[in-house]
């Protein structure tokens, strides 16, 4: 073998051995195709949107993520109600506490890689009478 024909062996197991690693690098986090930039599947499951409610009112979320779901904030109106990070995600939220009418309920879920999704619904809150006309 010629010192000429030596290089072109070793080149070709270095492309060799960076072909291998590579991918194996990149599912390390060393890639962009081994890191996670999707959002949870969030979704509020209980009330349902439009739905009148009073007095105390569970609320229900679900959070999904291919990676782990850290935690999930519950808002009312934009307020932080509670922020949950273990399954079931849910909160009670006192009703008594706010105006007659409407307001959103949201939910933002956010993946151990700090991605964020959100969703939020509208529901219409009636504690000054129920359907018979009498307090609750």
């Amino acid at each position: 073998m010629t010192n000429d024909q030596r290089p072109v062996t070793t080149n070709r197991r270095l492309w060799l051995a960076l072909t291998l690693a590579l991918p194996a690098a990149s599912c390390l986090g060393f890639g962009d195709e081994g890191k996670d930039f999707r959002g949870p599947d969030v979704d509020i499951l209980q009330p349902a949107h439009g739905d009148v409610v009073a007095g105390g009112v569970d609320i229900l979320v679900s959070a999904f993520d291919d990676v782990e779901t850290a935690v999930v904030r519950i808002f009312i109106d934009n307020v932080l109600l509670v922020e949950d990070r273990q399954r079931p995600f849910e909160a009670t939220w006192d009703t008594r506490t706010t105006t007659d009418g409407a307001h959103s309920i949201g939910a933002e879920a956010e993946d151990t890689s700090g991605n964020k999704s959100q969703t939020s619904i509208s529901v219409l809150v009636l504690n000054q009478q129920n359907l018979r006309g009498t307090p609750p």
